[in-house]
Protein backbone atom coordinates (compact mmCIF):
# COMPACT_ATOMS: atom_id res chain seq x y z
CA UNK A 1 0.00 0.00 0.00
CA UNK A 2 1.55 3.30 -0.51
CA UNK A 3 2.07 6.44 0.90
CA UNK A 4 -0.78 8.08 -0.64
CA UNK A 5 -3.88 5.65 -0.33
CA UNK A 6 -2.71 5.34 3.29
CA UNK A 7 -3.03 9.69 3.35
CA UNK A 8 -6.45 9.78 1.34
CA UNK A 9 -7.89 6.79 3.15
CA UNK A 10 -6.80 8.26 6.74
CA UNK A 11 -8.32 11.83 5.10
CA UNK A 12 -11.56 10.46 3.80
CA UNK A 13 -11.76 8.35 7.64
CA UNK A 14 -11.13 11.65 9.48
CA UNK A 15 -13.27 13.64 7.94
CA UNK A 16 -16.18 11.24 8.65
CA UNK A 17 -15.44 10.69 12.27
CA UNK A 18 -15.02 14.93 12.56
CA UNK A 19 -18.28 15.31 10.90
CA UNK A 20 -20.19 12.60 12.91
CA UNK A 21 -19.23 13.97 16.29
CA UNK A 22 -20.03 17.49 15.41
CA UNK A 23 -23.32 15.70 14.02
CA UNK A 24 -23.58 14.09 17.29
CA UNK A 25 -22.70 17.60 19.74
CA UNK A 26 -26.60 18.41 18.55
CA UNK A 27 -29.20 16.94 21.18
CA UNK A 28 -31.61 15.51 18.74
CA UNK A 29 -29.15 13.45 17.01
CA UNK A 30 -27.25 12.15 19.97
CA UNK A 31 -30.57 11.53 22.28
CA UNK A 32 -31.47 9.30 18.81
CA UNK A 33 -28.33 7.60 18.83
CA UNK A 34 -28.16 6.69 22.01
CA UNK A 35 -31.38 7.03 23.72
CA UNK A 36 -30.38 9.52 26.80
CA UNK A 37 -29.84 13.14 27.07
CA UNK A 38 -26.44 15.06 26.02
CA UNK A 39 -24.59 16.88 28.95
CA UNK A 40 -22.56 19.98 28.39
CA UNK A 41 -19.57 18.65 29.08
CA UNK A 42 -20.44 15.84 26.56
CA UNK A 43 -21.27 18.52 23.80
CA UNK A 44 -17.84 20.73 24.10
CA UNK A 45 -15.87 17.03 23.91
CA UNK A 46 -17.63 15.99 21.15
CA UNK A 47 -16.59 19.18 20.06
CA UNK A 48 -13.39 19.38 20.40
CA UNK A 49 -12.80 15.77 18.70
CA UNK A 50 -15.11 16.97 15.73
CA UNK A 51 -12.57 20.20 14.91
CA UNK A 52 -9.94 17.75 16.07
CA UNK A 53 -10.52 15.07 13.41
CA UNK A 54 -11.29 17.33 10.57
CA UNK A 55 -7.81 19.18 11.10
CA UNK A 56 -5.87 15.69 11.19
CA UNK A 57 -7.56 15.19 7.60
CA UNK A 58 -6.56 18.96 6.30
CA UNK A 59 -2.95 17.87 7.22
CA UNK A 60 -3.38 14.22 5.93
CA UNK A 61 -4.40 15.86 2.82
CA UNK A 62 -1.77 18.26 2.31
CA UNK A 63 1.00 15.83 3.21
CA UNK A 64 -0.78 13.55 0.23
CA UNK A 65 -0.73 16.14 -2.33
CA UNK A 66 1.27 19.47 -1.37
CA UNK A 67 -0.60 22.92 -0.17
CA UNK A 68 -2.90 23.84 -2.70
CA UNK A 69 -4.00 20.83 -4.24
CA UNK A 70 -4.33 19.53 -0.62
CA UNK A 71 -6.73 21.93 0.68
CA UNK A 72 -8.71 21.72 -2.51
CA UNK A 73 -8.95 17.99 -2.03
CA UNK A 74 -9.91 18.54 1.44
CA UNK A 75 -13.40 20.29 0.62
CA UNK A 76 -14.09 18.32 -2.06
CA UNK A 77 -13.90 14.90 -0.08
CA UNK A 78 -15.66 16.80 2.83
CA UNK A 79 -18.50 18.09 0.66
CA UNK A 80 -18.94 14.01 -0.39
CA UNK A 81 -18.29 12.37 3.16
CA UNK A 82 -20.82 15.25 4.49
CA UNK A 83 -23.54 14.01 1.40
CA UNK A 84 -22.54 10.25 2.24
CA UNK A 85 -23.43 10.66 6.22
CA UNK A 86 -27.00 12.69 5.70
CA UNK A 87 -27.85 9.79 3.28
CA UNK A 88 -26.42 7.14 6.19
CA UNK A 89 -28.14 9.04 8.73
CA UNK A 90 -31.56 9.51 7.12
CA UNK A 91 -32.20 5.84 6.82
CA UNK A 92 -30.12 3.71 9.47
CA UNK A 93 -28.87 6.18 12.47
CA UNK A 94 -27.04 3.60 13.91
CA UNK A 95 -24.98 2.13 11.25
CA UNK A 96 -23.59 5.99 11.25
CA UNK A 97 -22.31 5.65 14.85
CA UNK A 98 -21.08 1.86 14.17
CA UNK A 99 -19.24 3.35 10.67
CA UNK A 100 -17.75 5.53 12.75
CA UNK A 101 -16.32 3.05 15.52
CA UNK A 102 -15.35 1.44 12.35
CA UNK A 103 -13.30 4.05 11.13
CA UNK A 104 -11.68 5.37 14.04
CA UNK A 105 -9.93 2.04 14.37
CA UNK A 106 -9.38 2.34 10.99
CA UNK A 107 -7.34 5.40 10.71
CA UNK A 108 -5.37 4.15 14.37
CA UNK A 109 -4.48 0.97 11.75
CA UNK A 110 -3.26 2.87 8.95
CA UNK A 111 -0.70 5.18 11.00
CA UNK A 112 0.80 2.27 13.10
CA UNK A 113 1.07 0.51 9.56
CA UNK A 114 2.86 3.74 8.00
CA UNK A 115 5.08 3.42 10.70
CA UNK A 116 6.52 -0.02 10.26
Amino acid sequence: MTLHVIYLLSTLSCIYVGMMSLNLSTDKVFKEIFRQKITSKQIYVLRILGWLFLILAMISSIAAWGMAIGIAAWFGIATFIVGLLIYIYAYQPQWAWYITIALIVLVIGLQIFRLF
